[in-house]
């Protein structure tokens, strides 16, 4: 957020989400979302498979954990005026047209997220890329359980910005920086492998000396 950027000299978020745009062949026709991906045509695609699998990993700092979108169950609503700062023109209006309907009306100037596949990539990749003094949080709000409690009891009671909870937005490695159990499964088709981008100790790195090794369990070998 802050001053606003050029088409010559575009803010970061800006830049990404026109890259990513341009990458997935959609520049000019709105912003890449979730949806995009999962219809995209994949050579092997089974028919009932998406064609890219996604998720974004980030932490709320306000619940003091890790959340992943897209979410299909959405109970968080943005700000108007705070979309305008983080992102491009064609995002924000993306995100209002489509807005989540969840039977309760908004307060005057906020709007539901948008479920699931309606989710712009770029929203979810701005969450997860705060990094304190760089990158600012980004604030999304969670109606109070005191607004609830009223609600269940009078349907037709009014969503005041005063019953809004704000939950700050950070950088999704603050809970989990290699969240590999995105691969989980009870039957995985294929094996999952990590990469450590890291220097070798020396003391791992160096060769064994010859007949030092042996294996830790043998057929041959007595049981005890």
């Amino acid at each position: 957020s802050g001053e606003p950027g050029t088409p010559e000299q575009p803010l970061l978020t800006d830049w990404l989400s026109g890259l990513s745009d341009d990458l997935a062949g959609r520049k000019g026709q709105g912003p890449l979302t979730f949806g995009h991906l999962k219809d995209a045509d994949m050579e092997g695609k089974q028919s009932e498979e998406p064609g890219i699998s996604l998720k974004m990993l980030t932490t709320n700092l306000n619940h003091r954990e890790p959340y992943v979108f897209p979410r299909e169950s959405n109970t968080f609503l943005f700000k108007e005026e705070d979309m305008r700062r983080f992102f491009a023109e064609d995002v924000f209006r993306h995100m209002c047209d489509y807005a989540a309907q969840t039977g309760v009306r908004p307060p005057e100037g906020f709007r539901f997220l948008p479920q699931g596949d309606d989710l712009p990539v770029i929203v979810p990749v701005r969450m997860a890329i705060c990094f304190p003094v760089l990158l600012s949080t980004v604030p999304l709000y969670t109606i109070k359980e005191s607004f609830l409690d009223r609600y269940r009891k009078n349907p037709g009671e009014e969503l005041t910005e005063q019953d809004l909870q704000s939950n700050l937005f950070s950088d999704g490695g603050i809970c989990s920086n290699f969240p590999i159990h995105f691969f989980d499964a009870w039957l995985p088709r294929r094996p999952t492998f990590g990469i450590n981008l890291t220097s070798v100790p020396k003391e791992a790195a160096r060769a064994a000396p010859e007949g030092e090794e042996k294996a830790a369990f043998s057929a041959n070998a007595p049981v005890p």
